[in-house]
Formats: C-alpha cells, sequence, structure tokens
C-alpha cells in the first residue's frame, strides 16, 4: 500500500492481521492500476467516513463470523447499517 492512502492502508493492515496477507491480496487483481483505483476509493470513502462509526465497524469485524475481509461496497453497507 502506497503512503498516499495513508487510512485505507491502516485498514488494510488491520484486515491482514484479521484474515491474513493472502486473503486480502486477494481482494485485488494483479493489475496495479486496478490496485491503486481500489486504493483511490478506499481512501475517498475512508477520509469522508464519521470516525464514530468507522470505528464501531471495524470492532465488530471480529465477531461477525467472516471467512475474508469485506470489499469496499461490503464495507459501505456496514458503514450504512451502523450509522443508524
Amino acid at each position: 500500500m502506497s503512503a498516499d492512502y495513508p487510512l485505507a492502508s491502516r485498514l488494510m493492515t488491520h484486515f491482514a492481521t484479521l484474515w491474513g496477507a493472502q486473503k486480502v491480496k486477494s481482494m485485488y487483481l494483479e493489475d496495479d492500476n486496478a490496485i491503486m483505483a481500489a486504493n483511490e476509493s478506499w481512501e475517498r470513502f475512508l477520509q469522508d467516513a464519521d470516525r464514530q462509526v468507522l470505528r464501531r465497524v471495524i470492532d465488530a469485524l471480529p465477531t461477525m463470523g467472516r471467512d475474508r475481509p469485506p470489499g469496499l461496497a461490503e464495507f459501505q453497507k456496514m458503514y450504512r447499517d451502523f450509522d443508524r
């Protein structure tokens, strides 16, 4: 992850801690442009998101019984659900 995406990078590191680096890497295509675009999308969302809601989602992830990290669309849905 690039230093240009500090929040996205930190979240992906957290995902790697929870699910392992291989599962996080599998979220991305092997194309550098696709990885960069995904990081930019995550970073835009994370920058605009309420930090308290993000913390609630992130704290709940280990209890959700997931076998892989959420993609951005899944994470955004979780965020909306926690933001109610």
